[in-house]
């Protein structure tokens, strides 16, 4: 009897299909329910492939940036996870990459990425498909839908992936004011930071687009960190490659933005209409980014390179720097920075 209840209960688990796994996914609206971590991870297998065309790869920074359709008419789903670091990022892309139709990656560019490379609540692992027969997370899933259903519950996410951070000012948190500390270097984790390429590679690896941007911060924040983060920026400018595209929301051109303190929950993080407005400067200055898309295939189909373009607040070209991929610059330029605490190996130099 108790196998007969599990059978009976691991099928109509099947039948709801939260997470997109055993049913046609194609016209669902699949949200986050539960642990955000559990849920992107599982609808990333099949959801998210089946349904999206991009992704955008961020920490919390990026969370609530809702993509949609917004940006040249790409189906963009958001895989950003609060608090998350590049290793949980990629174990979504991997998700998602493993099945075909992804034709570009939009990847933040942001110290927290590479800050850390702990899984912050939960291994992402191909065993937690098994979860979405049943367990535990899945019971919490049902139990929040079952709130926001009776209206005991606010909906925060949505099909794309973006979650409502809402409009409640508040000060940073530990880690992000840790990090934000005045003349003081980011702290890149060296294992963190070769995911990060390792990510670029794979992306590649897929001929899929990569298009690299960097957040705003608060105008207030970025002034006692500006040459942190362009140190930081230029170690991830040694692994950009010809022809790929860079958007730097720190850059001159979008300085009114970050002065409007409005427009910041903690100087990091935005409200919904600043982020909506991010979103619509990024698909103004992606500007004739398919047709770019085309030329830049067409040009690796031929073995031609090209240059590495920032692109200004306009979508004009602003400057070119020449990408490349030198893991001996890049052992160089880490020497620059401190490494998390923890991290093996002497400050700012790799470990294997």
């Amino acid at each position: 009897m108790i196998l007969a209840a599990g059978a009976c209960g691991a099928a109509l688990n099947i039948w709801l299909d939260v997470y997109g796994i055993y049913r046609d996914t194609h016209r669902r609206h699949l949200k986050v329910y539960g642990d955000e971590r559990v849920a992107k991870y599982l609808l990333s297998a099949r959801y998210v492939p089946e349904n999206f065309n991009a992704l955008l790869i961020g920490s919390s920074v990026s969370g609530n940036w809702n993509m949609a359709e917004a940006v040249q008419g790409l189906r963009i789903y958001n895989e950003s996870l609060l608090g998350g670091n590049i290793v949980e990022e990629k174990c979504l892309l991997d998700q998602a990459l493993s099945r075909p139709g992804m034709q570009v990656i939009f990847l933040v560019v942001h110290p927290f990425l590479t800050y850390s490379h702990e899984f912050e609540s939960v291994h992402l692992t191909p065993r937690l498909k098994l979860s979405a027969l049943g367990s535990q997370s899945l019971l919490n899933a049902y139990v929040e839908m079952l709130k926001i259903r009776l209206h005991l519950a606010r909906q925060t996410y949505n099909e794309f992936g973006a979650v409502d951070y809402g409009k409640a000012k508040h000060e940073l948190n530990a880690t992000l004011k840790h990090m934000m500390r005045p003349d003081a270097d980011f702290e890149v984790d060296p294992i963190a930071l070769q995911v990060y390429l390792d990510v670029i590679q794979e992306i590649r690896a897929h001929h899929v687009r990569i298009v690299f941007v960097v957040p705003p911060v608060s105008e207030d924040l970025l002034r006692v960190k500006r040459a942190a983060f362009e140190k930081y920026l230029g170690l991830i400018h040694l692994h950009v490659a010809t022809g790929e595209e860079l958007i730097d929301f720190t850059s001159g051109p979008y300085a009114g933005f970050r002065a409007n303190e409005d427009h910041f929950i903690d100087g990091v993080h935005m409200e919904s209409a600043a982020a909506a407005e991010v979103v619509s400067m990024l698909n103004s200055a992606m500007g004739e980014f398919p047709s770019r898309l085309a030329v830049a295939a067409q040009g690796r189909a031929r073995g031609l390179g090209g240059a590495f373009v920032k692109l200004g607040h306009d979508g004009a070209e602003s400057d070119f720097v020449k990408g490349g991929e030198n893991a001996e610059k890049t052992a160089s330029a880490t020497k620059r920075f401190d490494v998390v605490p923890g991290c093996f190996g002497p400050a700012g130099a790799f470990s294997r």
